[in-house]
């Protein structure tokens, strides 16, 4: 029973890491597109 209740235990740690982490690359990609955007905005401007 011990050992079952570790394996669910070890089961949501790494999801709920794994979820944790999804999100921020997720956000990291968003934040690079929006950046990515005003470097192209600004360079079009210059040009």
């Amino acid at each position: 029973m011990l050992q079952e209740n570790l394996v669910t235990q070890v089961y949501f740690t790494v999801w709920g890491l794994t979820s944790v982490f999804s999100s921020l690359y997720v956000i990291s990609l968003v934040a690079a597109a929006s950046k990515l955007k005003e470097l192209v905005a600004t360079i079009s401007v210059k040009i």
